[in-house]
């Protein structure tokens, strides 16, 4: 069965799930647990999922790049994300599991 995308509301792709920042690694203080403000991550029956990156539990993210990403997906005001840094520094794998994390499908393009 094909999916017409060009058919589907924008609702569907709407980020209104809730993802909690301990599966980025980001340790909150019980004291302050009350004040921790959730990502918005899509629902994961979203019609593009096959798109989204497989999960590693294992990988650690950089706390730097980390927070710059997820700054940047809470806050793009209508600018791109630019991640430079020599080959195997981990640029594709924050992405990758960033988007994993929070059901944001991916599509990769290389030159």
């Amino acid at each position: 069965m094909t999916t017409n995308f060009a058919n589907l509301s924008v609702e569907i792709m709407a980020r209104s799930t809730p993802v909690h920042p301990s599966v980025f690694g980001i340790v909150v203080p019980d004291h302050q647990m009350d004040k921790v403000k959730p990502f918005q991550g899509f629902d994961s029956a979203n019609p593009f999922s096959a798109f989204v990156p497989k999960q590693n539990d294992d990988y650690v993210f950089e706390a730097y790049l980390r927070s710059s990403v997820l700054m940047w997906i809470n806050y793009p005001q209508n600018q791109s994300l630019w991640i430079s840094g020599p080959t195997g520094c981990g640029k594709t794998s924050v992405v990758e599991q960033v988007a994993a994390r929070l059901n944001w499908p991916v599509m990769k393009t290389t030159a």
